[in-house]
């Protein structure tokens, strides 16, 4: 396997794919979240989960703690992959990741994404870092992880799984807490904008805030669950990411 190929983690391959659809999970999270969305999507769809340095295979690997480094790294490691039309996902801090990704695109004149999906997360100009979470004790921090619903209980009371999961959330958590949006030209593509019905953390007008970043329309929809929709709630979500890539 290549340094490039360790960023990829295609859980079921096509290699004649019409298009791609690269997927980034929250912080902390691995590309195996993403196993199941083959099933979900059209079948001309690859669906590609970016694995980031830190966790899974790459455990031994230094895990990113600033934006800008990532986001080199991720575009040059992309780049050779956009020879046909593809769509960006990302979650909460995965989300963040893949709005400045389509963003980097443009300013490196690469090919622009067909279509942002974006989870859990506000419009970038709304994000506010009122608690810096990666400045938390562990207590603290797996209190919030609790309350947001977003760690199985079993992993939090696992010492040994906490120490393996601990360094690649704290680096991804210091990534969005240091985040400071900058202005700069909207996104040319659409945006699907999508939270949890009982999200404490973002409220659905900051999600239809995301049409300030694209001069595409938006489409906003909340979903049955917490912050952590993501996996809960997956069938209904790939039904809408289905219709948005078919045109619906």
């Amino acid at each position: 396997m290549s340094d490039a190929d360790l960023w990829f983690h295609r859980p079921r391959p096509k290699p004649d794919a019409a298009a791609r659809i690269f997927c980034l999970p929250f912080a902390g999270g691995r590309a195996q979240i993403f196993n199941g969305w083959p099933e979900g999507v059209p079948a001309e769809v690859e669906v590609v989960a970016l694995q980031l340095p830190g966790r899974a295979a790459r455990v031994q690997e230094d895990p990113f703690e600033r934006l800008e480094p990532l986001l080199e790294a991720l575009l040059e490691a992309l780049e050779p992959e956009l020879d046909r039309p593809y769509h960006l996902f990302g979650h909460s801090m995965g989300g963040l990741v893949a709005f400045e990704i389509a963003r980097g695109s443009r300013r490196a004149s690469l090919p622009e994404p067909g279509h942002l999906f974006i989870g859990g997360l506000p419009a970038p100009h709304l994000i506010r870092q009122e608690q810096t979470l990666s400045d938390l004790a562990e207590s603290g921090l797996k209190l919030e992880l609790e309350r947001l619903e977003g760690t199985d209980s079993k992993i939090l009371d696992n010492e040994e799984m906490m120490r393996v999961l601990l360094p690649s959330l704290k680096s991804d958590l210091r990534i969005y807490d240091e985040y400071e949006f900058e202005p700069g030209e909207p996104l040319a593509c659409p945006v699907t904008a999508l939270g949890g019905r009982s999200d404490p953390v973002v409220e659905r007008p900051e999600l239809e805030a995301w049409s300030e970043h694209t001069t595409a329309d938006v489409y906003t929809r909340l979903l049955p669950g917490n912050h952590f929709f993501l996996q809960p709630a997956e069938r209904a979500m790939l039904q809408i990411v289905a219709r948005r890539l078919g045109g619906g």
